[in-house]
């Protein structure tokens, strides 16, 4: 009544269901497995049988039996069903496991032998019918239960159990460029996994996937534990009026997906004057081209710095870790940086910033002011000149600076790196001034320029110096005399 029921099911299903119908079989059970048989229990009486194998005629393929002990009419023609089909008289969950059980059983790696066929056969029973035993005896005339298989009956189980085991690794990782990760799978699944694909360099090492990073960017790794990529699925056979069977084939497998986010850092440098605290450089020196060396802890050479027209020199590309920074050369007018810089790069701080400020080369410009005349010069006894008004120009001709000498005759200014020309301005009533001074400030010139200036009395004659009274008196008599002249000619006509 059982069967009746089943047909009458299965026909309706097999009329009405829009799933696809995979392929046309025919089955034979006419081939006997050495020395193997089979008891079945089912509370009431014992069944006894020699085991034998059913095979596709078509294609050579072991398949089994699905209805434990029932017959199969061997020529009889069979409709594969790939989809899950309650006709079968399966739950999905036991439809699922005869898949795993046909796939890991007959077929699978080293499961070669024959006796595999039946180790396989007996599983699947044992899953469709787990209200009846079912085992193996000695043969058919003794009916001794014997128990040959316990160790490739683990086997099987261990491998169906573990099949929609994913490996315990993290599903998104974030690392370093140019950095090598190994995650090690506490679940020991992973060395049954295949990479299927990925754009990053990584490999699975017994228990391990190891990644190497070379570039920047969001990169993907699929992992699947595909073993045997046969090219058809496991199906499911039915005919009317004979055994049902299932067919090993490829199964659903596994795929995990893998988002690896590789970052990379960067050191910039932003180079500042030390005076102005700002990217403005001092006087003729500029900051542009400086340049910085970049190494890691294990005074490996990363790259250089160059300091660039924005003030501004960056290092990208960078991997976690910790990195050492020296300055190597300065911009010109600038002393260089002795001091060494280290930055940590990490996830938490991977772009670092440093202002780096220079020094720039300097001297003091000190003028000693002094007056007198060329007698004076001469014997050395000139005075001091205060209150004598000075101006710088730089190289622009703009004035940069304006100081007075002071009781001393001195006035002093620190001038940065730079041409300048310094005029005097002012000086005391009847005096000389000295002639416009070049001065260049450089990498050649002394931390202190001293410059002594002397203004000179002017030469003049004494009527402009002492009384304009003789002057006076003389044109008056040379006028008196030019009139007598005169006089003297006309009087004597």
């Amino acid at each position: 009544m059982k069967k009746i029921t089943l047909i009458i099911v299965f026909l309706i299903s097999f009329f009405l269901s829009d799933k696809v119908l995979a392929r046309e079989a025919i089955f034979s059970s006419s081939e006997s497995l050495n020395s193997i048989s089979y008891v079945k229990y089912d509370g009431y009486y014992y069944y006894f049988r020699n085991a034998k194998a059913i095979r596709n005629v078509l294609n050579n393929n072991i398949a089994y039996c699905i209805e434990p002990f029932a017959t199969l009419i061997d020529g009889t023609n069979y409709t594969g069903f790939i989809e899950y089909d309650s006709a079968f008289n399966l739950s999905k969950e036991q439809w699922e496991r005869l898949k795993l059980l046909a796939y890991y059983g007959y077929g699978y790696k080293n499961h070669l032998e024959e006796k595999w066929i039946s180790i396989t056969q007996m599983l699947i029973w044992r899953t469709v019918d787990p209200n009846h035993s079912f085992n193996w005896i000695d043969n058919v005339n003794d009916k001794n239960i014997i128990y040959p298989y316990n160790s490739e009956i683990e086997e099987i189980e261990k491998l169906v159990s573990s099949h929609n085991l994913a490996p315990n690794i993290p599903k998104e990782i974030t690392m370093s460029i140019n950095d090598s990760i190994e995650l090690f799978d506490s679940s020991f699944q992973l060395n049954k996994f295949k990479i299927i694909e990925s754009d990053i360099d990584a490999k699975i090492v017994d228990n391990k996937l190891i990644i190497n990073s070379s570039e920047e960017g969001n990169k993907k790794i699929i992992l699947a534990n595909y073993d045997d990529n046969l090219s058809y699925s496991t199906e499911f056979f039915y005919s009317f009026g004979t055994q049902s069977v299932i067919e090993r084939g490829n199964v659903d497998f596994l795929e995990l997906e893998l988002d690896i986010y590789v970052e990379s850092g960067s050191i910039k440098i932003v180079k500042l004057d030390n005076d102005s605290n700002s990217v403005i450089p001092s006087g003729d020196a500029s900051l542009i081209g400086a340049k910085y060396s970049i190494f890691d802890m294990d005074d490996n050479f990363i790259g250089n710095v160059i300091i660039g027209d924005n003030n501004v020199g960056i290092i990208e590309n960078l991997s976690y870790g910790k990195y050492r920074i020296k300055e190597v050369e300065a911009g010109k007018g600038y002393y260089v940086d002795r001091k060494e810089y280290f930055v940590d790069i990490d996830r938490d701080n991977l772009n670092v910033e440093l202002d780096l400020k220079n020094d720039v080369i300097k001297s003091k410009i000190k003028i000693i002011k002094y007056y007198g005349s060329n007698e004076d010069y001469t014997n050395f006894s000139m005075k001091v000149e205060s209150g004598i008004t000075f101006e710088f120009y730089d190289s622009n001709d703009d004035l940069v600076y304006t100081g007075i000498t002071d009781e001393f005759g001195i006035l002093e200014v620190v001038l940065p790196y730079g041409r300048y020309t310094i005029k005097q301005v002012t000086t005391t009533a009847n005096y000389d001034k000295v002639d416009d001074i070049t001065i260049i400030v450089d990498e050649k010139s002394n931390v202190s320029i001293t410059l002594p200036l002397y203004d000179i009395e002017i030469d003049v004659p004494d009527a402009y110096i002492e009384d304009g009274s003789k002057l006076y008196d003389f044109i008056l008599l040379l006028i008196l005399a030019i009139l007598s002249g005169v006089l003297y000619v006309i009087n004597s006509k």
